[in-house]
């Protein structure tokens, strides 16, 4: 399957996505193909599956985003943050502490957790803890005798002999802690905010539409790809559409693809 571009150069592949916690799209997809004049396949079938989850995904964060804190919050956060990596980068130029960027954890003992896309797809939850009380004291071992201190030292080396050790990085942490912040700070908006609900969806179904329909894409309220893309907004969003809905976007997606 030929595979597309972002802007960015990111190569954009929907078949190459799952996305846990979304509806089950599998008994529009058929319909969903006819309505674009599309043929059929197991292989269009799966892309298509994974292009509604995308699109649900997006829509979804969109509306999450709507509920977000205060911008003043999140400034006050990337500044914390963007400190934080400052004084890790003077405090790792000195031996002794050098190694401070990573940390290595066992998995299960609540800073990471893993499990496959399928495993989440399929209901697997990932649990960490979110809250862990803070203390500057560090316990001495000098009161425990040397019995019980090489005891607890075989005990804790048993009990992680077959656990599996991540090693995270503390810079890559943070900076990612950055971007999320980026991405999830409220902007003002301009116009209709559906508006970009509706182009984000389109985008999807455009993307698909390009790589498997050998339609051309035209802006007709009747035409196969506007039919495809008021049912795939109507199957991601779960509402009404009008017969002439999102004439509007799907011109603009036309004009100028985002994808």
């Amino acid at each position: 399957m030929p595979s597309r571009k972002r802007k960015t150069g990111y190569t954009l592949d929907a078949s190459d996505f799952l996305v846990p916690g979304s509806p089950n799209f599998e008994s529009k997809i058929d319909s969903l193909l006819k309505e674009g004049n599309i043929v059929v396949t197991a292989v269009a079938r799966s892309a298509l599956n994974s292009s509604l989850e995308l699109a649900w995904l997006e829509s979804d964060m969109e509306q999450e985003d709507r509920g977000a804190a205060p911008a003043a919050l999140f400034k006050q956060l990337d500044a914390s943050v963007r400190k934080t990596q400052m004084l890790l980068r003077q405090i790792k130029r000195y031996p002794g502490t050098k190694s401070i960027g990573c940390d290595m954890c066992a998995v299960g003992d609540g800073t990471v957790d893993v499990a496959t896309f399928r495993e989440m797809k399929f209901g697997k939850a990932l649990s960490v803890k979110h809250e862990v009380p803070f203390t500057s004291e560090i316990k001495s071992d000098e009161t425990v005798g040397k019995t019980a201190k090489s005891k607890n030292i075989r005990a804790q080396q048993a009990a992680l002999d077959n656990k599996l050790i991540v090693m995270i990085s503390r810079f890559q942490m943070l900076a990612r802690l950055r971007l999320e912040i980026a991405r999830k700070q409220p902007r003002k908006k301009r116009g209709n905010q559906p508006e970009h609900d509706k182009s984000a969806i389109v985008a999807h179904a455009a993307c698909f539409f390009r790589q498997y329909s050998t339609e051309e894409l035209t802006n007709y309220s009747d035409g196969p790809f506007a039919k495809f893309c008021r049912s795939f907004y109507v199957i991601v969003t779960r509402s009404r559409l009008g017969p002439r809905g999102l004439e509007k976007t799907i011109r603009a997606e036309i004009r100028k693809p985002t994808f």
